[in-house]
């Protein structure tokens, strides 16, 4: 198997306290690996869908001594 490992951030706006009118950017970091590929054909485009398996983010990631992020 090629390196299959997809990584994508996700960027959302929260509150820390529900009283403040500060809202606070916070990002998170997902990682996957991509079980399988499909495409779907419509008549005029294609959509490329990717079934992946996603790392549990409390347990499953760690980073090597060269900085590279495992799962």
């Amino acid at each position: 198997m090629q390196n299959s490992g997809v990584s994508l951030r996700f960027e959302f706006q929260h509150f820390a306290i529900v009283y403040n009118g500060n809202p606070r950017v916070a990002s998170m970091p997902y990682f996957a690996v991509i079980e399988e590929i499909w495409e779907v054909n419509y008549v005029k485009f294609s959509v490329c869908v990717f079934k992946c398996k996603w790392v549990n983010n409390n347990i499953g990631v760690r980073t090597d001594d060269f900085g590279f992020t495992l799962a």
